[in-house]
């Protein structure tokens, strides 16, 4: 052994000494080989530490959400939170959805009540000045009973006789 080498082997000693209270004598055959592998852990520490820290940086660039389930029951409860969350706002666009659909169906409702006020000036003056309103503040029209298949249902009227039908338009205000 070179004179390096029993200095390396005698600090060695002086440090299983010092750290675990091993007191071998540099002159032990068991040391050489000891020491070797001491040197071997040593350099295997470094180079997984170096693994360690390369991994560390590259999982801190991903941003990945890590979730610690410490205690029976949680992962069952973070499903049902995640299940409710997706709940609400499949709910929420839903109710969106049909507030627009009501939305959009006024405004149809709205285009086509339009339509009937331009259209009533092209109804017969005749039939107009044939609006009547009886005791109770209501509007109505008479008709009389065609003798053909032309008379189509009303929802609200009342037959006055057998020729005879009053068909309430609304009430006056």
């Amino acid at each position: 052994m070179t004179e390096n080498e029993q200095k390396e082997l005698r600090n060695y000693c002086a440090y299983m000494l010092k750290e675990y209270g091993f007191d071998f004598a540099p002159s032990d055959p068991v040391i050489p080989a000891l020491y070797v592998i001491h040197q071997e852990i040593l350099a295997n520490k470094k180079s997984n530490d170096a693994i360690a820290a390369e991994i560390k940086s590259a999982t801190g660039k991903m941003n990945s959400q890590v979730y610690h389930f410490n205690s029976p029951g949680e992962g069952w409860r973070f499903q049902i939170a995640a299940t409710l969350k997706w709940l609400f706002i499949g709910l929420s666009f839903d109710l969106l959805l049909w507030v627009c659909l009501i939305w959009w169906n006024s405004f149809n409702d709205v285009e086509e009540a339009r339509k009937l006020i331009q259209s009533a000036g092209r109804v017969n003056s005749e039939l107009l000045k044939r609006i009547q309103l009886d005791s109770d503040g209501f509007f109505f029209l008479e008709f009389n009973e065609a003798s053909g298949v032309s008379i189509k249902n009303f929802t609200e009227f009342e037959r006055l006789n057998s020729k005879t039908v009053r068909v309430y338009l609304g009430q006056e205000k």
